[in-house]
C-alpha cells in the first residue's frame, strides 16, 4: 500500500457537515473522511430529490453512492456509520426508521422497495415516500451477487444514482418506481474490492458511480463516547434547517466566483486517469458537482458558491484516497478460464519458480461411452468394462430350455440308448 493520505482538508470540513465531523471526531476511533463522506451521503438521501443541479438537459439530484475500504474489525467503518445514524433518528426519525434498507440482492426487490402505489390492497395511491438510503455493511456479497446470471441489480443501481425511472417489464407482474430517490452506502474490505470487481462492472460505469474512500482507525480510545449535549443541539438543529430548505423545489446555479473557478478544473476532472484509478473516476466531474450541491444546500443557500466547490472532497482527497488502496492489480474477469482453455488448452496453476505445466487429458468419461447393443431383457453390461460378456437372465435360460426342445425329433424311443 502507498503512503497514506493526510487527513481532510479544512475547506472539505465546511458548514454543518464540517462542525459534525469536528466535534465528533474526539469521541471516536472512525476516520473523519468516514464520519464526513456518510454524513454527506446520509442527509442527501433524506433532502429528497427537490433541489438539483441542471447539466444540458440532465438533472444532478443530491443522491450519492460511497464505498468505504478499509480493514475489517480496525477500519471502524461500522463505528462511524452508528454515529451519522444516531444524529439521522434525532433529525428525522421517520426517515430513520423508515427509509434505511438493506440486503440488496436484485434489482427487482430494489424497484419494489420504493414502487408506486396502485391503490390496490391497502396501498396509497399517492404520498408513497420514495426516499431511501441502502446501508451495505458487507458490500462483497453485493459484488457477488452482481455475478450471477441474469441477475439485473447492476443496471437498476445505475439507474437510480441517475434518477431515472426505474421498471422491470413483465406480463403478470410489472413494477415501475417514478421519482425514486435512492443514495446507497457499502462497507467493504480491500482485498474483498480487488478480488470481486470485474471488468464488465468497471466497463459499464457501475464503479464510478461510487466515491471509493479509504478509511482507517484514526486513534485508539478505550472509552469512546458519542455526540451530546449543546454540540449535538448545535449540529442537529443546523441539518434540520437545511433538510426544510430542501424541502422546496430548488434549481441551484453557480454564482460568478465559483463558475470561473468550475472552467478552470472542469478539463482535468473530465479528463480522468487511465487504469483501474481512472475507470473508478471517470465521473469525478459529477460527482463534485452533486457534492458541491450538498454542501451549498446545508447552507441553505441558492447558489454553489465558490466554498462548496472546494468543499467536494471528490476533486482532490478522493484521488489521494483512491491512490492509497494501489489499486493497479487487473479486475477480475468471469470469463478468464474460460478463455484461457479455448487459448492454451487446460493448464495447471503456475508454479511461482517455474512455467506452466500441462495437464493430462482427460480420461473419458464413461458416462459419455455409445453402450453396446443387447437383446430385450438383457441386463446390459458392467460400466467400467464394456467388453465383459453379460450373464444370461432366467428368462434367457427358460428361452433357451425351449429352443432345445424343439429341436428334439421324433418319439423318445428312437433315441440311443445309453
Amino acid at each position: 500500500m502507498s503512503a497514506w493520505p493526510a487527513p481532510p482538508a479544512a475547506a472539505a470540513l465546511h458548514g454543518p457537515a464540517g462542525e459534525f465531523v469536528q466535534r465528533t471526531a474526539p469521541h471516536t476511533e472512525a476516520d473523519p473522511m468516514a464520519l464526513l463522506a456518510q454524513f454527506l451521503v446520509a442527509f442527501g438521501a433524506a433532502a429528497g430529490r427537490n433541489v438539483h443541479y441542471a447539466v444540458e438537459a440532465t438533472r444532478h439530484h443530491l443522491n450519492e453512492f460511497v464505498i468505504l475500504v478499509g480493514p475489517s474489525g480496525k477500519g471502524r467503518k461500522g463505528s462511524s456509520w452508528d454515529h451519522v445514524d444516531a444524529l439521522l433518528a434525532q433529525v428525522d426519525r421517520d426517515f430513520a426508521e423508515r427509509c434505511v434498507s438493506s440486503g440488496l440482492s436484485s434489482g427487482e426487490g430494489l424497484i419494489w422497495e420504493v414502487r408506486d402505489g396502485d391503490g390496490a390492497e391497502g396501498e396509497p395511491a399517492v404520498g408513497r415516500d420514495k426516499r431511501r438510503l441502502v446501508l451495505e455493511s458487507e458490500f462483497a456479497q453485493v459484488l457477488k451477487v452482481l455475478a450471477r446470471e441474469g441477475n439485473t441489480l447492476s443496471p437498476v443501481i445505475r439507474n437510480a444514482w441517475d434518477a431515472k425511472t426505474l421498471q422491470t417489464i413483465a406480463k403478470h407482474t410489472p413494477v415501475r418506481a417514478r421519482d425514486a430517490h435512492i443514495a446507497l452506502v457499502g462497507h467493504i474490505t480491500k482485498d474483498e474490492l480487488l478480488r470481486l470487481i470485474t471488468a464488465t462492472e468497471l466497463a459499464n460505469g457501475f464503479f464510478n458511480r461510487f466515491l471509493v474512500i479509504a478509511v482507517q482507525r484514526s486513534q485508539e480510545l478505550p472509552f469512546g463516547g458519542r455526540l451530546a449535549g449543546d454540540d449535538l443541539h448545535r449540529v442537529r438543529d443546523a441539518t434540520l434547517t437545511a433538510l426544510r430548505f430542501a424541502a422546496l423545489q430548488r434549481q441551484l446555479t453557480f454564482d460568478p466566483d465559483a463558475r470561473a473557478r468550475w472552467i478552470e478544473v472542469y478539463g482535468p476532472l473530465s479528463r480522468g486517469e487511465e487504469g483501474l484509478l481512472g475507470a473508478a473516476t471517470h465521473r469525478a466531474e459529477a460527482h463534485v458537482v452533486r457534492l458541491a450541491a450538498i454542501y451549498a444546500t446545508l447552507d441553505t443557500s441558492q447558489h454553489i458558491c465558490l466554498p462548496h466547490l472546494q468543499a467536494a472532497p471528490g476533486r482532490l482527497a478522493l484521488q489521494r484516497r483512491l491512490r492509497a488502496l494501489d489499486l493497479r492489480r487487473q479486475p477480475r474477469r468471469p470469463d478468464r478460464r474460460r478463455d484461457l482453455d479455448a487459448r492454451q488448452g487446460p493448464t495447471r496453476r503456475r508454479h511461482p519458480h517455474r512455467g506452466p505445466r500441462p495437464v493430462q487429458p482427460q480420461q473419458e468419461s464413461t458416462r459419455d461411452r455409445p453402450r453396446p447393443h443387447h437383446p430385450r431383457g438383457s441386463r446390459s453390461a458392467a460400466p467400467h468394462n464394456d467388453e465383459r460378456r453379460p450373464r444370461p437372465t432366467s428368462r434367457d435360460l427358460a428361452a433357451h430350455r425351449r429352443s432345445a426342445s424343439r429341436m428334439t425329433a421324433g418319439p423318445t424311443s428312437q433315441l440311443p440308448r445309453c
